[in-house]
């Protein structure tokens, strides 16, 4: 880390470093679930239909959360769904960690996605807050953490895998996010607000869509993420089941995808 008047120093430094720690946790818990995909619908079997759903769940609930999360932090404080976004996705932890069939690998792929949809906007925006004349270097430090996070996951499969159940893969995460809940809940100078908010998605979404050029912009980053997401969510599995290779192949082949985008300061998921 840099000196107290580096990116690093001082409070927005420290909140820096935290929410992004935060970010990297919680994109272990969305992560690790495709990575041990192979195994959990071969002990429950599961089709690839219902695995297809449970995938779909994820990425629906991570996005549908991401406005109305980033709405409420303008209007209130970007603190108060940061605790709640980590403290829903380590919810979703522990119910993989205790699902012993379908219904509780919904549930905890539900909380999961809620969970992931609410922190990140705020996160952003709090960044933005803190940093101006570096702020692409505080974004880069950020994402570049999440793309960590995610890699992480393919390692935390492959030695849960080889080690213990799949289900034993969610309680250390469960258990890292309990932390870093506590950790911006005492970091933080901001206080919690709660209220009620109009959501506008009238007066927002026409203003985003009444310019050509932003209809362009956001139909072709629909485009990519459409395909991003596939990619990352059946990777492990297609080089598993289709290919035949094995979990340490297809956990090496995760991994690697997002430490390129962490070297390149760039997320998949950006």
């Amino acid at each position: 880390m840099r000196g107290e008047d580096g990116i690093l120093g001082g409070y927005a430094g420290r909140i820096l470093v935290v929410s992004s720690i935060g970010w990297a946790v919680i994109q272990v818990s969305r992560r690790t679930l495709p990575a041990l995909l192979p195994t959990i619908s071969e002990e429950l079997a599961i089709t690839p239909t219902a695995v297809g759903f449970l995938l779909t769940v994820l990425s629906a609930t991570y996005a549908l959360m991401q406005y109305p999360s980033g709405r409420f932090s303008d209007r209130f404080s970007r603190k108060g769904p940061l605790v709640i976004g980590v403290m829903l996705s380590m919810l979703g932890c522990l119910l993989l960690w205790s699902a012993r069939g379908y219904g509780g690998l919904f549930g905890g792929v539900l909380v999961i996605g809620l969970g992931a949809g609410i922190y990140p906007t705020s996160a952003r925006a709090l960044v933005s807050d803190l940093f101006v004349a570096r702020r692409g270097e505080a974004f880069g430090i950020h994402t570049a953490l999440g793309d960590l996070g995610s890699a992480v996951a393919a390692g935390v499969a492959l030695a849960v895998v080889s080690l213990a159940t799949w289900r034993s893969a969610f309680l250390p995460t469960a258990i890292g996010l309990g932390a870093i809940a506590v950790v911006i809940h005492i970091s933080g100078q901001e206080t919690y607000q709660v209220g009620r908010f109009a959501l506008g998605f009238k007066e927002t979404f026409g203003t985003l869509l009444g310019k050509a050029s932003v209809r362009r912009v956001l139909v072709a980053y629909a485009l990519y993420v459409v395909v991003i997401e596939s990619v990352i969510g059946f990777l492990p599995a297609l080089i598993q089941l289709e290919k035949g290779m094995s979990l340490m192949i297809a956990s090496a082949g995760y991994a690697t995808f997002f430490l390129r985008g962490s070297w390149r300061g760039r997320s998949p998921d950006d």
